[in-house]
């Protein structure tokens, strides 16, 4: 069930543009929406990249996994030095 709504959230977009395409025949998209998009795809690989920026660890370090702590809270994963 989890993958069925999943892959209608992904359908969503398509099928909004589908039935736009439908109740506007022959019309092209508006340059401003274009351009919307266009800034919002940049916007997203923006922040991917500052994400994966701000989460690495140093190549020479060793990952160590989350784990349970003592009063059973999650102790969340991180770099420690090599061995």
């Amino acid at each position: 069930m989890p993958y069925l709504i999943e892959f209608l959230l992904f359908l969503t977009p398509f099928a909004g543009f589908g039935l736009w395409r439908k109740l506007n025949p022959g019309r092209e998209v508006p340059g401003a929406v274009v351009w919307l998009l266009l800034a919002g795809v940049g916007l997203g690989m923006a922040g991917a990249v500052f994400y994966a920026r701000s989460v690495r660890i140093e190549a020479d370090e060793t990952y160590v996994p989350a784990r349970l702590g003592v009063d059973g809270r999650v102790v969340p994963g991180r770099g420690a030095p090599p061995r």
